[in-house]
């Protein structure tokens, strides 16, 4: 995770998880669009996140 010029925490600039002038990045890691992301890895199951599916660093597209 990364953050952009406006404090967004992000994993792309497609996937933003929160803004941390808002919320803390504790409220952050805790909060269901995060939890979402990192279920979908865990899962291999990235078809909610477009952008993941061409990255090979942690999917490995099905055969």
């Amino acid at each position: 995770m990364a953050t952009n010029l406006f404090s967004n925490a992000v994993s792309t600039v497609k996937d933003q998880f929160g803004n941390l002038r808002q919320r803390s990045l504790g409220e952050i890691f805790s909060g269901e669009v995060y939890r979402d992301f990192i279920a979908a890895h865990r899962r291999n199951d990235l078809r909610a996140h477009k952008v993941c599916m061409s990255c090979e660093r942690c999917f490995s597209p099905a055969p």
